[in-house]
């Protein structure tokens, strides 16, 4: 794992070499073992090295091609690089055990053709000197982030947009259509970076960059894939099967390998295969905790690590926790990004790079098998369309009029009020309402006018992000959640909360044999986990496979009415407000003190105003010392 940069003048006019210098620095979180530079007039790339494979400067990066014609710099890991290796160059000598070498001749005999042959997360480059010629691609779901910009001839890209900002050659702009975007989704989907200038580029997309311009093309795509007609327990075994080889996969490494442990289905399946593939060797996992009951998944994450006879540690987040990460991730996350989760998330990467260098996660598992409430949801939906939006909206009002709020975690109040308040929407709208912290009609009374001009466009992207000719509704929404939240939140969180401290994050549910098998299997066989559940019935305590999804929620509600509503409206004081110059001040004002009197839970709305305002302050007015 590592961060990558580059840039390349078309014209042919000499790099300076302060530019990528200065990229280099701002990525030096994300590879702090060592770092290289490759420089060639009108051309330099940047790298900074998490060592996890060859430890050795042999897999050094950028990597040269033996006739210095290629350049590669790459983020990730190709889990299938020894394959690889002996099917295609069975007789050539190799300098290293890396694969990053497998990888710069795969893309020079292959080039594009190599992508759906890797196995692995990655966000790539590869420079040809002498066609002049650029190839970037990301790997199927975008779990490495990869931007890229375009200043006259000079083409940058980097792992984060701070590095191109680094170079001196793009100025820090917010873009009025990403502002809208964040405000629906409380994040940036792609290609929007939340600067004016800075584009990110699609998961499982690619992109050739010439002299004559630039083209992205899709290399993976899931939703024209033909349903398998196989029994469910024929699916059952081949899950199994393909399971444990991304598992073993993930497991390769030169350095300590761990676990995020929550103590659910999905993390607890993870540790299962762990323990098979290291019988006998010592495994650490890591989780955190609460102090409020219900969002505390810390007592079952310890009896599961107990299980297995795991090396267990947690710690408590508090309040207190809870500035001091973000005091530490202000600086480092330079997207617009409200997912509060990424907080916890950064506090337990620390702790766990106390004893590993990379770390397995059971990300994707949600995605991919139904397991958010939002599925149920959506299917349930879909059983009431015949039923006038007007209703919906009458019923949510009387549910604010009857049902008190409650702080706890997905309280029965927050569930009746967050699905009225979703069927409210047409069908296409219902799981960006959802997932949301605003919907459209409150975007309007939010945002200035200068802000609300965008509004339109960015609701026809949401209406077309899955195509309509998608049948069955529970595909529908696995892919909306695949290519949506967890693209452009899920990845985006666990890969800068984890790279902030130096920490290689690897999801086994997300390794492409196993997503692709899953997409391809009927919705009846997922639901609710159910092929999961049954192939781990006899291998997990009953308590985990009993256990409704939990979620990675953090006691915001109640703590923003409380031990951090000083900070909250500190955060969004008028003058602050104002001075950004998107956001209604009465709007937020209202918000704030409904909030801290129980009229209304605001907890996601004013996270996603408040990590607005920070990032805004930061990335775009450049001030310091804000939290």
């Amino acid at each position: 794992m590592c961060g990558i940069a580059g840039i390349w003048d078309r014209s042919g006019k000499a790099i300076d070499q302060k530019s990528i210098r200065a990229m280099q620095d701002s990525l030096l979180h994300r590879g702090p073992d060592s770092k290289g530079l490759y420089s060639d007039r009108n051309v330099a790339f940047a790298h900074t090295r998490l060592s996890i494979i060859d430890l050795s400067d042999a897999a050094a990066q950028p990597f040269v091609s033996p006739d210095g014609r290629y350049v590669l710099v790459f983020n990730g890991e190709i889990y299938n690089y020894r394959e690889l290796k002996k099917e295609h160059f069975p007789a050539q000598q190799f300098v290293s055990e890396s694969d990053t070498e497998v990888l710069l001749h795969m893309l020079i005999r292959f080039r594009e053709l190599a992508l759906p042959m890797l196995r692995g997360m990655f966000a790539l480059a590869l420079f040809d000197t002498q066609e002049q010629s650029l190839l970037i691609a990301t790997d199927p779901f975008g779990k490495k982030p990869l931007f890229y910009a375009s200043a006259g001839d000079i083409f940058l890209f980097a792992s984060e947009p701070k590095a191109i900002l680094a170079s001196g050659d793009i100025s820090p702009s917010a873009d009025l259509d990403a502002l809208a975007q964040y405000a629906l989704h409380e994040y940036c989907p792609s290609p929007s970076s939340g600067f004016q200038d800075i584009k990110t580029i699609g998961a499982g997309n690619y992109m050739n960059i010439s002299s004559f311009g630039m083209d992205e093309k899709k290399w993976w795509n899931t939703q024209t894939v033909p349903k398998l007609e196989m029994s469910f327990t024929q699916a059952m075994r081949r899950f199994d099967d393909l399971l444990a080889q991304a598992v073993a996969r993930r497991m390769v490494a030169d350095v300590p390998v761990g676990l995020f442990l929550s103590g659910g289905l999905d993390s607890s399946t993870i540790a299962w295969y762990m323990r098979k593939l290291r019988p006998q060797e010592p495994i650490y996992s890591c989780s955190i905790g609460f102090e409020s009951k219900s969002f505390n998944e810390d007592d079952v994450a310890s009896r599961v690590a107990s299980h297995f006879s795991f090396s267990h540690e947690s710690i408590k987040f508090t309040p207190e926790t809870f500035l001091q990460s973000l005091r530490e991730i202000v600086p480092l996350m330079d997207i617009p990004f409200a997912d509060v989760s990424l907080l916890p998330t950064h506090a337990v990467s620390k702790l766990a790079r106390k004893h590993m260098k990379v770390v397995l996660d059971g990300d994707g598992s949600d995605e991919l098998l139904g397991g958010y409430g939002t599925f149920a949801a959506y299917e349930l939906a879909e059983e009431l369309r015949f039923i006038p939006k007007e209703v919906f909206r009458a019923m949510l009002f009387a549910a604010h009029a009857l049902l008190p709020v409650s702080h706890d975690y997905f309280s029965l109040e927050f569930k009746i009020k967050s699905f009225l308040r979703g069927v409210s929407y047409p069908p296409e709208r219902n799981l960006q309402v959802w997932l949301g912290a605003f919907t459209d009609r409150e975007i309007i009374k939010l945002m200035t006018p200068r802000a609300r001009q965008v509004l339109a466009d960015v609701l026809r992207a949401v209406d077309t992000a899955v195509p309509p000719d998608i049948a069955d509704s529970f595909d529908r929404a696995s892919l909306y959640h695949l290519f949506t939240y967890l693209h452009r939140d899920i990845l985006v969180k666990i890969d800068r909360a984890t790279m902030a401290v130096g920490l290689e994050a690897r999801t086994p549910f997300l390794d492409a044999d196993v997503a692709e098998f899953l997409l391809r299997l009927p919705a009846s066989y997922k639901r609710n986990k159910r092929i999961l559940r049954e192939l781990m019935k006899d291998r997990l305590p009953e308590e985990v496979i009993r256990r409704k999804k939990q979620g990675f929620g953090v006691p915001t509600s109640a703590w923003f009415a409380d031990d951090l509503l000083p900070f909250v409206k500190r955060t969004l004081s008028q003058d602050r407000i104002e001075e950004v110059g998107v956001f209604e001040y009465s709007t937020v004002r209202r918000l704030v003190k409904e909030h801290e009197k129980k009229v209304f839970d605001h907890r996601k709305k004013i996270w996603t105003l408040i990590s607005f305002q920070l990032w805004y302050e930061y990335w775009i007015l450049q001030k310091r010392d804000i939290v």
